[in-house]
């Protein structure tokens, strides 16, 4: 099958995902230095009946170009929302889910709006709630994207920047945006402690980061020397397959109860 035939079935597959039941939110969880869960990011996977599990890095794109981005957006937002309220007042459960957020859905007219009905819908705190966004949504409609992320944080949502040090050449949006937390991407933790540049990269973000009093999260972490360094420099949250892939929520919940 030529690329323009799969790209034509993906597509022709995708667009009844949804109502077919064939997306799943799987999660994957943050812990801090002592090894205590506290939080989880939730991700989209398409179970399809053609392909088998599909990542979001596969469909995404094509979500967005087809005009399906908000539609299944809204939905991982729910299904997390519901999940993190079932969490609360459980011993040892994640005290906040982080969802992922593309620029298109972030714009979106409706967004915010979405955001504060499944709150009220599930009786959510809004401090349960991250929302990550990437570097790129800050150059795609800047101004309509700052005052999205300002209403947001008004209600109360946690703010994430994701991938950071990708894809935008300023730092000063640290400072003129609202966010809460940083999460260092994954390029720069595959080859710490060892390679001495990448090293001293995290170090000089762990530093920044802290000086503007955002939380630091470290995605991709995979080995105990990974987690050392890290450690050493005080990182707030560790994520990655060293502690677990991301899960569907019957193994989440069963990764939680094997850990006491």
């Amino acid at each position: 099958m030529c690329i323009r035939d799969r790209r034509q079935h993906l597509e022709s597959e995708f667009r009844f995902a949804l109502e077919r039941g064939e997306l799943a939110v799987y999660y994957q969880p943050l812990l801090d230095l002592e090894g205590a869960v506290q939080g989880a990011e939730a991700v989209m996977r398409w179970n399809s009946p053609s392909m088998g599990l599909v990542a979001p890095e596969q469909f995404v794109s094509l979500a967005e170009s087809i005009g399906m981005i908000n539609q299944i957006g809204t939905w991982c937002l729910d299904q997390a929302c519901q999940q993190a309220r079932r969490w609360m007042g459980q011993e040892d459960a994640p005290r906040f889910v982080a969802v992922n957020v593309s620029p298109r859905q972030l714009c979106h007219s409706d967004f915010v709006t979405a955001v504060t009905t499944v709150l009220e819908k599930y009786q959510l705190p809004a401090t349960r709630l991250e929302l990550e966004v990437t570097e790129g949504v800050l150059v795609e409609n800047r101004e309509q994207a700052a005052s999205r992320l300002d209403q947001l944080s008004r209600l109360g949502v946690k703010l994430s920047i994701d991938d950071f040090g990708t894809g935008y050449s300023s730092l000063s949006y640290l400072q003129h945006f609202p966010f809460d937390t940083l999460k260092i991407d994954r390029s720069f933790i595959t080859d710490i402690p060892a390679n001495r540049g990448s090293a001293k990269l995290v170090k000089a973000i762990v530093a920044m980061a802290k000086s503007l009093d955002l939380q630091l999260v470290a995605e991709g972490v995979e080995t105990s020397q990974q987690v050392t360094f890290l450690q050493a420099l005080g990182c707030d949250l560790l994520q990655g397959y060293y502690f677990s892939k991301p899960l569907p929520i019957a193994e989440f919940d069963v990764w939680i109860d094997a850990r006491h």
